[in-house]
């Protein structure tokens, strides 16, 4: 087969994304109907181990030594055992039709028929074991003997099988065209007879797997939903749970959860219930349970994967037992249980038959010992995976769990010594060395490293390990798992500090990764550092370009992580972001002679780096809105306009300032009015370290009445931020700052920076961007204006420790004061069934939510509280969608004023934005921490008063009530001012 026929998956895995973002270590095999005889799906790797290493630090992303990254775990689907008593028919997909079986036993069919019959037995039996290219062979042997013999079913029902093989060995273009002829067979076939149905679901549920293993995921939901169709009508109960469970993946790849839960919900609560506790009952209710932990609906996951236990028990089927053990114990890790885990991993590899189950539940307690348990716990799992690995059958599945647990102990030993460092940790002086003169061939790349007794295992067997599975691959012609072999193995050298081998293996890691992004990326982001090491500037940034394009391929696959793996964004994706606009912002050369003017000292760069420095500002706008999307879990709105254009066409008056905050210094940049080249001010040599340790003094500081250390601290940031583009800002008049901030600096409101004299808000309106890009502003009318407005003065009992919101009535009193419309719901009134009525009822310009709530970390810690409960931010879609279709423009304004985020959460403002996004809101106004105070009815009185009016915008709005809370003495202090930020459209 040539390389050049593999064609991987162009977005596959939607559900490992930003998230890790961290992309698989394997190819994943998500769908159910896999694989042939009675069988759900093969195996799949559970676990999928990801390394971050920057070459020369051997550190995290939050500037700490040790392991990197996270365990992500990703549903283990498994086949059913042949049921012994009934022996499968004839065609591996054609389920209990014993009445075709007897035609086939008692039938006189003759040797050629037997010999087909035989062939199709033994491509069912090679598949199972693995044997891919052997199985394809024996199906396409017993395809032409059908044909022959004109058994038309037989056939199409082999070439469905051959479509799984091709798939199976990356042959996308030979599995499409089989499960083509395969359908094109069927309908030939007279129709609605149970053979014709049956065959046709079958073939139908191929199709959906190939569909969205290629990326086609409404298509093969499509697909899915016609084989249910088939299933329904002949009656076929276990074929309606395969194609219900399918569809649920379908959704998840498309990034609808709830509906995919549902469908699971819906599944469990029906038909399923109604099956025999057989092998298919226990096998459908561990996919259901990995499946609802991979959308972290952990106790449910728990549940149903318990339930597949008792019955694989009852059923005394080990392999089944291991296979619900495996879930159950990445459940437990799910749920931060590790003993647990490491027990019922102990468990799954005590109860597997196979070398496989048994090597891939020790790998999977392998990580957790490393983390939890003493050297000789460690060592002894080694010892076992050592002795399993020469058991292990050149299979991709295995490959795959070899590579895996290289990986593991690849990560461990730079975790022992720090990725740059060649010598042992501390109080080992021994050394690491390589020796000279390895050229040419693959084997000759095997690390020739000295051990010592107290490591784990040597970096010379880490290399074998990698060595051993990239050939195996090679010769099964799996260019993915090859890929993943040579990279890792790149990474052995660049341990080493082989700098020119390492680069060599990730070139062809990077070869073997042809057409697939979801692979490319890693091995141009470590191409890129390799490069970096070793000063070649300009191709390190072609290098990081090339990974920073194939994640913004990848984008959209990624908004639909897997909820159990988003956090990894910081380590798996945004480093990438950060290292690419590192490089473009340092120099790129000298200004030639005559040419420094001021403008160009500003610039510090010449017109190539002028080319960079848009680049960069691109690359932290797809930053920017990449972690917005990862954060909720769900694409930003399409419906928006770039904001240099909204500048230029509706404020002249408006800056937008990028600080962005790299590991050693802090960068500006400045977009002004009319003038397309962006100014990069000089750097601030600043460790990252020292950069949020002042941001959070500073806005703990804030917090206090007295106002004498936020203003110290408040200078030396606006030192750092606005201080070098003062003179432009004023030159221009920019009465209007548009802040794209940069991670921790979002935690902060930029209205109380100081320069000595006056408070930022005192000389220009705020606020802050996700991105470079806002749904299209409208500045709001008084005339038109109108106002829902809701208060909860006492929070409903059992959540957090809000307190009485005493003010929260008073704060409405004040808005119905200023003559503008406004519609109240009150305290117990207060419910989501109200809100949402009323929101159908009427449209609304304003809504105003006087009630406690919280910005965390993820979606399911953000929320806004009413009578009856928490109102979660994913239902903020649905509250508000009539408004959207109402308006055609959804809501102007979400004003969230008794609201607060974490102290030091520096992904709190994407829960203000993320909530109002939900909302359909172009804009949200909303507070870093909740007042309990007669400031927050002063600072509502004097909002409403200039909202609206002609010529004030939004951000002027807030700006002017903010410095009427500056001239009372009552509330001069930041602590009741600050907290107030405007997220979005400013106009």
């Amino acid at each position: 087969m040539s390389k050049q026929q593999i064609r991987p998956h162009p977005q596959l895995l939607k559900f490992l994304c930003y998230f890790g973002f961290g992309l698989s270590l394997t190819l994943l095999k998500l769908y159910l109907d896999w694989t042939p005889a009675a069988a759900l799906v093969p195996k799949t790797d559970n676990l999928i181990p990801t390394v971050e290493i920057d070459a020369g630090t051997g550190r995290r992303g939050d500037g700490e030594t040790g392991r990197r990254g996270e365990w992500k775990f990703d549903p283990t689907f498994h086949s059913l055992k042949p049921d012994t008593q009934n022996p499968p028919p004839p065609s591996p997909q054609f389920w209990g039709n014993q009445r075709m079986l007897r035609y086939f036993i008692d039938g006189d069919l003759g040797g050629k028929e037997i010999s087909a019959f035989h062939l199709f037995e033994q491509g069912n039996t090679l598949y199972q074991t693995g044997q891919f290219t052997a199985a394809l062979e024996a199906w396409q042997q017993a395809a032409t003997a059908y044909a022959n013999q004109g058994e038309l079913l037989n056939q199409a029902m082999t070439l469905s099988n051959l479509a799984l093989a091709h798939q199976e060995l990356g042959q996308w273009d030979e599995a499409n065209q089989a499960i083509e002829e395969s359908l094109g067979l069927i309908e030939t076939i007279p129709a609605n007879t149970q053979e014709h149905l049956q065959a046709q679901a079958q073939a139908l549920n191929t199709q959906g797997t190939l569909q969205l293993t290629q990326g086609q995921s409404e298509t093969a939901l499509t697909t899915w939903k016609e084989a249910t169709k088939l299933y329904t009508q002949i009656p076929d109960e276990p074929g309606i749970i395969r194609s219900q469970i399918n569809q649920a993946l379908a959704l998840r790849a498309l990034g609808l959860y709830r509906r995919a839960s549902n469908t699971l919900e819906q599944l469990e609560q029906t038909t399923l219930k109604t099956q025999p506790d057989d092998a298919l009952k226990a096998a459908a209710y561990s996919n259901l349970g990995n499946l609802l932990r991979s959308v972290s609906r952990l106790d449910q996951a728990q549940k149903a994967l318990q339930t597949s236990l008792k019955i694989a028990r009852t059923l005394n089927s080990p392999e089944d037992i291991s296979a619900a053990l495996l879930g159950l114990g990445n459940t437990a890790r799910s749920q931060g249980d590790k003993e647990q885990a490491i027990q019922y991993y102990q468990e799954a590899a005590t109860q597997a038959t196979s070398p496989n189950a048994q090597f891939k539940a020790y790998v999977n307690q392998l990580d957790l010992l490393l983390e939890t348990k003493g050297l000789e716990e460690v060592m002894a799992t080694v010892t076992q995976l050592q002795a399993l690995v020469k058991q292990l059958p050149t299979t991709r599945p295995a490959i795959y769990d070899q590579i895996h647990f290289a990986q593991t102990l690849l990560e461990q030993y730079q975790a022992q010594r720090g990725i740059d460092a060649g010598t042992r940790g501390r109080g080992d002086t021994g050394t690491a060395r390589w020796g000279d003169g390895e050229t040419g061939t693959f084997l000759s790349y095997v690390v020739k490293a000295s051990s010592s007794k107290s490591e784990i295992i040597s970096l010379k067997e880490i290399a074998q390990l990698l060595a051993h599975a990239q050939q195996q691959a090679q010769r099964l012609e799996d260019t993915v798992a090859e890929s993943y072999a040579l990279g890792y193995l790149g990474q052995v050298y660049q341990q080493a500090k082989r700098w020119q081998i390492a680069e060599n293996l990730t070139r062809q890691a990077l070869v073997q990764a042809h057409n697939a992004p979801e692979i490319a990326y890693r091995w141009q982001w470590q191409l890129g550092q390799l490069l970096k090491k070793r000063g070649q500037q300009q191709e390190a940034i072609i290098a990081y370009s090339g990974a920073y394009n194939s994640l913004k391929f990848l984008r959209k696959d990624l908004v639909a992580a897997n909820p159990d793996i988003k956090f990894t964004f910081r380590d798996e994706v945004e480093p990438i972001y950060r290292e690419l606009v590192d490089l473009l912002l340092q120099p790129q050369g000298s200004v030639e002679p005559g040419q420094k003017n001021l403008k160009q000292a500003r610039q510090g760069s010449t017109e190539t780096s002028q080319k960079n420095l848009e680049q960069a500002r691109q690359v932290m706008e797809a930053l920017q809105v990449a972690e917005l999307e990862n954060f909720f879990q769900s694409a930003c709105l399409d419906s928006t306009i770039q904001v240099d254009r909204v500048i230029e066409q509706k404020d002249a008056t408006a800056a937008v300032l990028y600080p962005i905050l790299l590991e050693d210094r802090l960068e500006v940049i400045l977009k002004l009015p009319g003038n397309e080249t962006l100014i990069h001010y000089p750097s601030t040599k600043l460790s990252r370290s020292k950069v949020e340790s002042t941001l959070k003094s500073f806005r703990s500081n804030l917090q206090d009445s007295v106002s004498f250390f936020a203003k110290e601290e408040g200078k030396i940031i606006y030192d750092w931020l606005i201080k070098p583009a003062q003179s432009d800002l004023e030159r221009y008049n920019i009465q209007t700052l548009i802040f794209v901030l940069d991670g921790p600096l979002r935690n902060i409101p930029m209205a109380a920076l100081y320069d000595g004299k006056q408070y930022l808000v005192e000389n220009y309106a705020t606020t802050l961007l996700l991105g470079l890009n806002v749904r299209d502003p409208i500045p709001l009318s008084r005339a038109s204006m109108n106002v829902l407005a809701t208060s909860l003065t006492e929070p409903p009992s059992g959540i957090g420790d809000f307190a009485v919101l005493a003010n929260a009535n008073p704060e409405l009193d004040k808005i119905g004061s200023i003559g503008v419309p406004t519609t109240f719901i009150r305290d117990q009134y207060f419910t989501k069934t109200a809100l949402e009525e009323e929101l159908e009822r009427s449209s609304f310009d304003i809504v105003h939510l006087a009630t406690h709530g919280q910005f965390g970390d993820n979606p399911e810690e953000t929320y806004i509280l009413a009578a009856d409960g928490k109102i979660p931010l994913d239902e903020f879609s649905k509250l508000f969608r009539s408004q959207d279709s109402a308006t055609d423009r959804g809501i102007e304004l979400l004003i969230l004023s008794a609201c607060r985020t974490a102290t030091g959460n520096n992904r709190a403002v994407l829960g203000i934005a993320g909530t109002a996004i939900q909302a359909g809101a172009r804009s949200a106004i909303a507070s870093l921490w909740s007042l309990d105070d007669q400031s927050s009815i002063a600072f509502t009185e004097q909002f409403y008063q200039n909202l609206g009016q002609p010529k004030v915008s939004r951000a002027e709005a807030l700006q002017q009530a903010q410095k009427a809370m500056l001239q009372d003495p009552q509330f001069q202090s930041p602590l009741f001012w600050a907290p107030y930020v405007l997220v979005g459209s400013w106009l």
